[in-house]
C-alpha cells in the first residue's frame, strides 16, 4: 500500500527526519514527518472533513498541491481547521446563557473528537510502523534482571527487600528490574519510532 511504501522509505533513510507540527482548535497537536504531511493523512489524524484548511501563524492558507503541502517550515506551528469553523471566534450571543450553552457543546464536541484523533493515530501507527525489535511486544522472563526474577519467585519478603538500594535518606529506593539487553533494545525501539516520522501527540486538550 502507499502507506507502507512511504513508511519504509522513511525508515531506510538515514537522514534526520524533519517533523512538522500541526495544531487543532481545542483538540491538541501532533508532530509528523514532512513525508506524511498530506491532506488525506491530516484529515484522518485530525478528524476533519473535506473542507480542511491548513493555515500558518499569520492566518494565511497553505496551498495544497497534488495532495501535499510543500515548503512547510519545521519552526512554524500550523493550524488545521475546517472552513465551517472559521467564523466561530466572531460569533455573538443574545445572552450569557446562550454563550455558555455554545461553549459547553463545543467542549463536548472537542472531547469526542480528541478521542477519535487518538484512535486514528493508534491505527495509523499500527498499520505503518515497522518495529526494530518485534519480540519486545511480548513480555518474557529474559527481559527481567535475574535478581528481580529470583526475588519475585522466592515469595520471600526478605529477599524482595534485599534487592532494594536506598538512594536518599528520605526513603527513595531503586532496584534493578529489567536486563541490560532489554533496556538497550527498548531505547533502540524508541529511537526507531522517532525516526519513523509517525505522528506524536505533543499537546493534550484540557
Amino acid at each position: 500500500s502507499n502507506r507502507q511504501n512511504t513508511s519504509r522509505q522513511i525508515m531506510t533513510d538515514n537522514r534526520k527526519v524533519t517533523y512538522i507540527t500541526f495544531q487543532t482548535l481545542g483538540c491538541g497537536s501532533i508532530r509528523i514527518a514532512r513525508n506524511f504531511a498530506s491532506k488525506a493523512y491530516l484529515q484522518t489524524l485530525c478528524q476533519v472533513g473535506d473542507d480542511m484548511l491548513v493555515v500558518d501563524t499569520e492566518g494565511d492558507e497553505i496551498p495544497c498541491e497534488n495532495g501535499f503541502y510543500p515548503n512547510l517550515d519545521p519552526e512554524t506551528v500550523y493550524t488545521v481547521i475546517e472552513e465551517k469553523n472559521l467564523g466561530e471566534q466572531d460569533l455573538t450571543f443574545d445572552s450569557q446563557e446562550e454563550k455558555m450553552k455554545f461553549v459547553q457543546e463545543k467542549m463536548m464536541e472537542n472531547h469526542f473528537r480528541m478521542q477519535k484523533m487518538q484512535e486514528a493515530r493508534k491505527q495509523f501507527i499500527k498499520e505503518m510502523y515497522h518495529p526494530a525489535h518485534p519480540h519486545l511486544w511480548m513480555l518474557k522472563e529474559d527481559m527481567f534482571a535475574p535478581s528481580y526474577l529470583a526475588a519475585i519467585k522466592s515469595n520471600n519478603p526478605q529477599q524482595l527487600t534485599s534487592i532494594l538500594k536506598q538512594e536518599t535518606p528520605t526513603g527513595i529506593y531503586s532496584f534493578e528490574m529489567f536486563s541490560e539487553k532489554f533496556c538497550r533494545e527498548f531505547i533502540e525501539e524508541v529511537e526507531n519510532f522517532e525516526q519513523s516520522g509517525l505522528p506524536i501527540m505533543v499537546k493534550t486538550c484540557r
